[in-house]
């Protein structure tokens, strides 16, 4: 775990989740990407507004944090990109896909660096770079996961999970593509 890259993402979106696991494992969260907390250490809100060095009133007013137990019975809010009832079913879901960096392939789009990662079939998927970033220094090969209408990039270094990242979706992606189309067929010369 990179508290420092996790810190910067975080402080971007002035966001950060703590999800507690059943199995007593934790999760922190930006709202886009997760990450596993290391085992045998144990977070707090206090603990990471310290760790964050963020002032009580900053963090009192202008940050969107929580703790989420995710053994309680689901409230069906959606927070962030993967809805907090469906969180441990995701982690836990098998990976279908695996997924190959697209070399070069990072697109900029409303303001925000895209990496691509393509399927055997061609089917392109981006993921937030900054977030990526994070956990993929010693990653070692890429997974899709899906559960429902939900996806999410998965990062392994040897068999260890190192993080995941929401897959943009809908429309957004949509947008990715058609732009990307346009310059490969010379609309912006």
């Amino acid at each position: 775990m990179k508290i420092g890259k996790i810190k910067n993402c975080c402080k971007d979106r002035s966001t950060v989740y703590l999800y507690q696991r059943e199995d007593g494992s934790q999760l922190i969260s930006d709202g886009v990407a997760y990450w596993p907390v290391d085992s045998g250490l144990r977070l707090t809100e206090e603990a990471l507004k310290s760790i964050f060095d963020i002032a009580p009133k900053a963090w009192n007013e202008s940050w969107v944090h929580e703790t989420i137990m995710l053994t309680e019975e689901p409230d069906m809010t959606e927070l962030g990109a993967v809805p907090a009832h469906l969180l441990d079913e995701v982690w836990e879901a098998s990976a279908e896909v695996q997924l190959d960096p697209v070399s070069d392939g990072v697109v900029l789009h409303r303001g925000v660096e895209l990496m691509a990662f393509r399927e055997d079939d061609g089917t392109c998927y981006y993921v937030p770079r900054k977030q990526l970033k994070t956990m993929d220094e010693d990653a070692q090969y890429y997974m899709l996961r899906q559960v429902g209408n939900i996806r999410v990039l998965t990062v392994y270094e040897s068999m260890l999970t190192c993080g995941m990242v929401t897959v943009l979706r809908g429309e957004s992606a949509r947008e990715v593509n058609d732009t990307i189309a346009r310059v490969i067929n010379g609309a912006f010369k």
